[in-house]
């Protein structure tokens, strides 16, 4: 199913809601990668896709970027991040995970990854536009 017509007053809601409450990781990774300062690339925070809220998502070159606290080490948890890779996956979707300790003790490390991926995901995406 499309994930525009998956949409639901409620998950809505839920989307608007975490936006608002993002946590301290997530506050400085939006820092770095919102108003096109990541490869002039728009990022959206807290997006939808299925039954799914994406932390960061960039629709133009597929890439998602996951920030995981201490409830994902839970290996319950670690099954449920698994489907929802496999579910982005099968979308064509790039799913990049960092933990919150990553960001706090190393983010230019985190910030170039996701430059790096970014910029591999773009020039995909523009060879994908070329050949059609």
């Amino acid at each position: 199913m499309n994930a525009r017509f998956d949409r639901t007053r409620e998950k809505t809601k839920r989307a608007r809601r975490l936006r608002g409450e993002m946590t301290r990781a997530e506050k400085i990774i939006w820092s770095k990668i919102n108003r096109g300062q990541c490869e002039n690339l728009k990022f959206r925070r807290q997006y939808l896709i299925g039954p799914y809220v994406l932390d960061f998502y960039c629709p133009s070159i597929g890439l998602c970027i996951e920030i995981d606290g201490e409830q994902h080490a839970v290996e319950a948890q670690q099954e449920q991040d698994a489907q929802r890779t496999a579910f982005l996956e099968a979308r064509i979707i790039d799913v990049l995970r960092f933990w919150n300790s990553e960001i706090f003790e190393d983010l230019d490390s985190i910030v170039s990854a996701i430059r790096d991926r970014a910029l591999t995901l773009a020039a995909r995406a523009e060879e994908n536009r070329e050949t059609l």
